[in-house]
């Protein structure tokens, strides 16, 4: 029997396996991700799985998921209750549910291969029981007591173990916890809620963190004394006990302490870096630059706002900058000239720092967004020019995703999206920044992906995660996303061909378009020539294609009357609007040649100077 133990719901992330009765691996996943415990236990983090742990103890033992007979996932959302009915003050707890009761999805993506029948939700306690009960040595009939901050609607189980069965004698209710109490206790003395240190707390020992001024703690210095919270690990020491004579020491030797580490200290000179964020003054803004603020870790050493707004008596971008913030803002004038220019307005505006990292001003960078972000930047080598995040795009739970929600979802697998992506300065220099002929947010990350592979720059995946919600959109956003498909005949143009298989981009239904407006102007032509009977084989082929245009987005949609009368209308228009763009993209970028690296031919856009508003705090 080879099983497969997942610990990933609340804190410290973990796998193990277990063939035959006997551990043969076990790994945390902070031994892989460098990230102290795994994850923040936020409602918001509870679908993160220890992927990278669970593939090392597969490879220990030389299996795949499909050759498992179990997994085992240590909660169990049945038995759960909501948060309030549990005298919790959680409003985000039905996500921690949900994504358990969606675990077998999850795991199936992370482990591919895995059967999502074999699946099966363990109760909390009774798991953290069995890791006792059943690795005790000797112990065949003993007695188990947990005490834990909560489970599906328990905080303390007491239970026994009887040869190979494992019984629950009795639990205790929420709220009352012993856990929940310390997590209270831990946040009042400034540290993350249930944490007792890391990156971000005030008495920390890392260095983007040291302790503040006048704290009131000394370090021991006497032999035999237990030192809490020392500014250095205590390694293999043994504590003496005081009741025995101390022994002989040498005098203690004052050594000069080194002043408290500032911020920007704390990053290393190449892994420095600016954030620069093109806006339409959405109110958007406002959350991202509060995440921004809010995220742990070393801060940016400036944030560039480029107001690319066409007019300039809307509500000043100063509004939205978080007190924290001020210091390091300033705001550049964009002339609505769209993303692509404002983003290279705001790189050469940034100043002389390593690393850009450009934002969407509709994102909202995760709760340990600084932290990761340092890490990313820290594991670059001297080659890789761009870092991507990984993007989140939360859907509803109680309904199926409408097909905008679907398309933003769609952000979610893309590659290379300047949602949230950082670049080397040096690299953004050497290909000559994003090509300006990208009006729209479409293609124009692509493109600068694509130029950098062609310089023999590498572009990596990292570990920081920012979500991107679904903003409202109009009942026709999908007729205006087809000018996207002007964009990709520019995209045709520099890149040939094939650049989609390179960019790893979608395709589309524009070959589809192209045939279903054809058959309907045709069809149109045969009956103003008289010719009946081609005009109706035209325009049933027509309408067949606009039905199977029209069901393949009502299908997974939710199915309400505003949902499929909009889907109705708009697969109607959506082929000829298309192929307008594509038409019109064909006779705008007639003249646009094949990109070639500078040096090969083509020169360099020359740099446009950038007037700056800096903040006041």
């Amino acid at each position: 029997m080879r099983i497969l133990g997942i610990n990933a719901l609340f804190h410290d992330p973990a796998a193990a396996l277990v063939i035959d009765g006997r551990t043969v691996a076990a790994a945390e996943e902070e031994r892989f991700s460098r990230r102290k415990h795994g994850k923040r236990p936020l409602p918001f983090s509870a679908w993160e799985l220890p992927e990278r742990a669970a593939a090392w103890c597969l490879a220990r033992a030389g299996l795949r998921p499909q050759d498992l007979d179990a997994v085992t996932y240590s909660f169990d959302s049945r038995l759960a209750r909501p948060a309030e009915d549990m005298g919790l003050d959680d409003p985000w707890d039905h996500l921690r549910l949900t994504y358990a009761r969606e675990a077998p999805g999850f795991l199936t993506t992370a482990l591919p291969g895995l059967d999502p029948g074999s699946v099966r939700f363990v109760p909390h306690h009774m798991a953290h029981a069995a890791s006792s009960a059943f690795a005790a040595p000797d112990a065949r009939n003993s007695s188990v007591l947990v005490l834990d901050g909560r489970g599906e609607r328990a905080s303390h189980l007491a239970a026994r173990r009887v040869g190979d069965r494992l019984e629950a004698l009795h639990a205790q209710d929420l709220p009352h916890s012993l856990g929940l109490v310390y997590e209270d206790l831990t946040e009042h003395l400034g540290f993350l809620r249930s944490f007792d240190g890391s990156p971000g707390c005030p008495w920390s020992s890392t260095p983007a963190s040291t302790p503040p001024a006048g704290h009131g703690r000394r370090p021991a210095r006497r032999p035999g004394v237990l030192r809490l919270l020392a500014r250095r690990p205590a390694g293999h020491r043994p504590v003496r006990d005081p009741a025995r004579r101390p022994l002989p020491t040498r005098p203690p030797q004052r050594r000069r302490r080194r002043p408290p580490m500032t911020e920007p200290e704390a990053l290393r000179g190449d892994a420095s870096y600016a954030v620069v964020i093109p806006t339409l003054g959405r109110p958007s803004l406002g959350a991202c630059l509060r995440a921004l603020a809010a995220a742990s870790g070393p801060g940016p050493v400036r944030v560039v706002l480029v107001d690319d707004r066409p007019a300039t008596g809307g509500v000043p971008l100063t509004a939205d900058v978080p007190p924290s913030l001020r210091a390091r803002t300033i705001v550049v004038p964009g002339g609505a000239r769209g993303p692509a220019a404002a983003r290279n307005l705001g790189w050469r505006a940034a100043g002389d720092v390593p690393w850009i990292v450009f934002l969407d001003d509709d994102v909202v960078p995760g709760p340990t967004w600084g932290d990761d972000l340092t890490l990313d930047l820290a594991a670059a080598t001297e080659r890789t020019a761009g870092i991507t995040a990984r993007i989140e795009v939360p859907l509803p739970v109680d309904r199926r995703p409408t097909d905008w929600e679907r398309n933003t979802a769609g952000l979610a697998a893309a590659r290379w999206i300047t949602a949230d992506m950082a670049y080397r300065r040096a690299a953004l220099t050497a290909v000559g920044g994003f090509d300006e002929r990208f009006r729209r947010a479409f293609r124009e990350d692509a493109d600068l992906a694509l130029r950098m592979l062609d310089a023999d720059w590498a572009l990596t995946v990292g570990r920081r995660t920012t979500t991107h919600p679904v903003r409202r959109a109009g009942r026709w956003i999908s007729l205006r996303l087809q000018a996207g498909n002007a964009d990709d005949v520019l995209m045709t143009r520099l890149h040939g061909r094939h650049w989609w298989r390179r960019a790893e981009a979608h395709r589309g239904r524009l070959p589809l378009h192209l045939a279903v407006t054809g058959a309907g102007v045709t069809a149109l032509g045969c009956a103003l020539l008289g010719r009946h009977r081609a005009a109706a084989a035209c325009a049933a082929a027509w309408l067949a294609g606009t039905a199977e245009f029209a069901l393949a987005r009502i299908l997974p949609g939710p199915g309400t009357r505003d949902e499929v009368l909009t889907m109705t209308v708009t697969s109607a228009l959506v082929p000829p609007a298309a192929t307008w763009h594509w038409l019109r993209g064909r006779v705008t970028h007639r003249k646009a040649r094949r990109y070639a690296p500078f040096g090969n031919g083509e020169p360099a856009p020359a740099p446009r100077s950038a007037a700056r508003e800096r903040l006041r705090s």
